[in-house]
């Protein structure tokens, strides 16, 4: 077993946006990511198994989800592990895909915390490794699409149909501002 750190902190500004609650979730995954954060790696680099290194993704989820799951209801914990299961099962893995990143896993949980949508998404996983949560409305022609970057940051894609017409938008911005993007594209539709 091998320790990993990694840094995210919040600047002031960006700490303004969020509640005191939030800002304590925020502390205990930096602690957690800062000392205590074990993850496994069953080999020396090079002599994993792709089994092996499927298996360490799914238990590092985990592991760093139980460790905050007192923050989350039991439907959405259940939701991801089933959903990092699948997307890491060895039948449908492309050999030059990547596993999840940790830290892409983070920055959903904090943006989730913060926003706490009332419907849960569907999940995916990008070929890097980032986290995509998606939720469809009108006959899936509607789509929010939410690509969870390391360090709080996300891509945001939204298609929205007005009769015969639809408008397409993307972008890229930190968790914290991401309610104040997304109210641009009434995100009640998808969230409550």
């Amino acid at each position: 077993m091998e320790r990993k750190t990694a840094a995210t902190s919040l600047s002031d500004q960006e700490a303004d946006y969020l509640s005191k609650g939030t800002r304590q979730l925020f502390r205990s995954i930096n602690e957690l990511e800062g000392s205590t954060w074990t993850t496994f790696e069953n080999s020396v680099k090079g002599d994993t198994s792709l089994e092996e290194k499927l298996f360490d993704a799914r238990a590092n989820v985990k592991i760093l989800l139980s460790q905050v799951s007192m923050h989350f209801e039991k439907q959405l914990r259940e939701q991801v592990f089933r959903q990092v299961d699948i997307l890491h099962d060895i039948d449908g893995w492309e050999i030059d895909d990547a596993t999840i990143q940790l830290s892409s896993l983070t920055t959903f949980l904090r943006w989730y915390y913060t926003i706490q949508p009332k419907v849960f998404p569907s999940f995916g996983m990008s070929s890097t490794g980032h986290l995509v949560a998606s939720w469809l409305k009108n006959d899936n022609k509607d789509r929010l699409i939410l690509e969870f970057l390391s360090n709080d940051k996300m891509k945001w894609f939204v298609t929205k149909w007005f009769g015969d017409e639809s408008d397409h938008s993307a972008g890229m911005t930190n968790i914290t501002r991401s309610a104040a993007v997304l109210s641009l594209f009434d995100p009640s539709e998808w969230f409550k």
